[in-house]
């Protein structure tokens, strides 16, 4: 019998811990930071670097920083050897906002503070003696939930005809009511504290809705509703709409040419201004002109008409009929001018006037004689 040799395990290579760099990299401990500054292989500037040669910078980037951080100052922390970074940082990130202000204690923050009462961690689970499983001891499902409770055990010295389920759920709601009075305090209480310290007055205001409702109409909450969707990253693109949510009516975008045209394109255009420019007539409607005219002239070919034809037997009864006359259409009251051509006309031929003259021969004019 020949015996097979046992395999020989295949021990792992690891790499170095020492790293060697041309240009000495910047190191900032306190923001755990390296800019590498080694430059690029000058046979292949012209060409990106490929993925095996990005890992391996990578990894020696990663293994210089560690080194640079088991160099500082250790110190062991629940049997873990810690490295102490250090307090000033060399290289400034860049930050969009300032960093916020403490928050306001709570007053019974204060008291067990001035007290030196601890917070006692509790158990998030809790043993359920009726169904005997573990539950959650507060929320949805919990522990030896008393409002689930289908009898209630009265003693001797209570009154049995009180409605004990329903003082359970009333003193439920005042409890929560209490924390939500409380809570609020709180919070005027964190925003009269920022505003006395000289806190920002943007941050004083909630986000949110807000305003009042009596003084805020229908379209004001529309407003604020589609202003709150486009305040996402996506400007409300993925925002699930609202059951009877009206759409606010926004204005035309305006639509701005680009500055750069096409030299074909600007010439026409210059063009076209140009022709409109010289083609352009007065904006005067000539036919209201000639309406206008056209009804002068008719009133004094009627005038005519009436002189020539048979005379009014009475004053009144022509100016009846005079008043009843339609005035054309286009027609314009009659100037001073047209009034004396019109009493010229009139005396020519054989009309009296509208004041004063002789009558005429049928004896329409003037007063009544005596039968």
């Amino acid at each position: 019998m020949v015996d097979a040799a046992p395999a020989a395990k295949t021990k792992p290579v690891y790499k170095s811990t020492e790293v060697n760099k041309v240009v000495e990299p910047f190191v900032d401990e306190y923001n755990l930071l390296l800019i590498d500054r080694d430059p690029n292989d000058g046979s292949k500037a012209d060409k990106l670097p490929s993925s095996d040669v990005l890992l391996q910078r990578a990894r020696d980037n990663t293994q210089y920083l560690f080194n640079k951080i088991w160099q500082l100052k250790r110190k062991i922390i629940k049997d873990a050897v810690c490295a102490e970074l250090p307090a000033k940082e060399l290289y400034r990130l860049p930050r969009e906002k300032p960093i916020p202000p403490p928050k306001e204690a709570t007053k019974w923050e204060r008291f067990a503070k001035e007290k030196g009462i601890k917070k006692q961690p509790k158990s998030k689970k809790v043993f359920d003696e009726t169904t005997e499983t573990w539950k959650p001891s507060y929320g949805y499902r919990r522990g030896n939930d008393d409002t689930k409770d289908w009898m209630i055990e009265i003693p001797r010295q209570k009154d049995p005809y009180r409605d004990y389920f329903g003082e359970r759920i009333e003193a439920k709601k005042e409890r929560t009511n209490r924390n939500e009075y409380q809570q609020m305090k709180n919070q005027m209480h964190a925003i009269k504290s920022n505003q006395r310290s000289g806190g920002d007055s943007v941050n004083d205001i909630p986000l949110g809705v807000g305003g009042r409702a009596d003084f805020s109409s229908k379209k004001e909450l529309t407003d604020k509703i589609h202003k709150a969707k486009l305040s996402t990253a996506s400007a409300g693109k993925f925002q699930p709409d609202i059951k009877g949510e009206l759409k606010p009516k926004l204005g035309v975008k305006r639509k701005f040419e680009p500055n750069e045209h096409n030299f074909k394109d600007e010439k026409d255009r210059q063009l076209n201004i140009l022709k409109n420019l010289s083609t352009k007539k007065p904006k005067l409607d000539e036919n209201r002109f000639g309406a206008a005219e056209h009804a002068i002239n008719k009133a004094a070919a009627e005038d005519n008409d009436d002189g020539e034809g048979e005379k009014s037997s009475a004053k009144g009864k022509g100016k009846r009929g005079d008043m009843g006359k339609k005035r054309p259409m286009g027609a314009r009251g009659k100037s001073n001018v047209h009034r004396q051509q019109h009493y010229q006309k009139a005396l020519k031929s054989g009309k009296p006037g509208k004041r004063g003259g002789s009558s005429s021969a049928g004896g329409g004019g003037g007063k009544k004689g005596k039968r």
